[in-house]
């Protein structure tokens, strides 16, 4: 087969070819093409994952080009929807050049759609198709597009009394006064407890209990708890053992931040094992307290957590 690729493709492309055909894809296209118009900027809406755009960075980035380069800023992606809203899934940030420097129009492709699909489609291109960005957004945007995983995880984090900051001025559960913590520490939590969310409500406490003004809660305290409280059943509320662990995070809390905290390093902060690291410093540390009874002691073996995650002893 006589192949034409641009110079730049490298690799079998004819290989490749044979193989699309195949599986029935080569020469597919799939979706509905999007219509290229002029829009009013005012029916632009941004969905849930849609990125902050601070007003600041608009007006640089105008003066740098001595205004709206359409030869450098190309037409957003929309989706029309019924209510006559255009819900913008790639390009606020041009629609908010324009809206800054009074620019009624803006350049769209305009597909015939639902914020929902809007939702799905940033997902699509900013995290499975195209490009990376922070979870957080991409979570909010999971949340619009109703996708399973996500409306499990939101009412998980409902019931553990925490929440999800997606933006400047978003949480989810929407509302929520409740602590925040970053996603990528909740997910890290739910399968070391293996969604336990007791283990996870424990957890949440006893960082608060410690830790009252904070709005965040560091992930790697949190983990780690986590960590400790499905390795030792004994520490589990209710019961004496479990009040001595809130009391001994408790003291840690009246003299220092989440952020200097040392757990982490007096667990050894071992090669891929951050958060057991901080498991382990913790209970080495509980243990060897004031805290700790020496019935509690009895009942949570440093060996039990270092064989579980195949740690390394860390002698003090």
């Amino acid at each position: 087969m006589n192949v034409q690729t641009h110079n730049l493709v490298t690799g079998d492309v004819a290989k490749f070819q044979e193989l699309l055909k195949e599986k029935g894809l080569y020469g597919k296209v799939v979706g509905n093409k999007p219509v290229l118009k002029s829009i009013p900027v005012d029916s632009v809406v941004e969905i849930e994952a849609q990125r902050d755009t601070q007003a600041k960075w608009a007006y640089n980035m105008l003066v740098k080009q001595s205004g709206f380069d359409q030869d450098i800023f190309e037409p957003i992606s929309v989706m029309e929807a019924d209510d006559g809203n255009y819900y913008c899934y790639d390009g606020l940030g041009r629609t908010a050049l324009c809206q800054l420097n009074g620019i009624t129009e803006i350049e769209a492709w305009v597909s015939i759609g639902t914020a929902e699909e809007a939702a799905e489609r940033f997902i699509t291109k900013n995290k499975e198709n195209i490009r990376s960005m922070a979870p957080e957004p991409l979570f909010g945007a999971a949340i619009e597009a109703k996708r399973p995983e996500a409306l499990e995880e939101l009412t998980a984090l409902d019931e553990i009394e925490l929440c999800i900051r997606t933006r400047h001025n978003r949480v989810y559960p929407l509302n929520s006064s409740q602590p925040q913590i970053k996603i990528a520490g909740f997910r890290k939590a739910m399968k070391f407890a293996d969604e336990n969310l007791e283990v996870l409500k424990m957890a949440r406490d006893i960082v608060v209990n410690a830790y009252p003004e904070d709005r965040v809660l560091r992930a790697d305290l949190f983990v780690g708890l986590v960590i400790v409280l499905d390795t030792y059943d004994a520490l589990q509320r209710p019961g004496a053992p479990f009040n001595q662990l809130l009391k001994f995070i408790e003291s840690y809390g009246a003299m220092m931040e989440q952020v200097k905290l040392p757990f982490k390093k007096d667990g050894g902060n071992q090669h891929n094992a951050e958060n057991e690291s901080v498991a382990y410093g913790i209970i080495k540390n509980f243990t060897g307290s004031k805290h700790c009874s020496n019935e509690t002691a009895k009942n949570v073996r440093h060996k039990v957590l270092l064989t579980r995650f195949n740690l390394t002893e860390v002698r003090s």
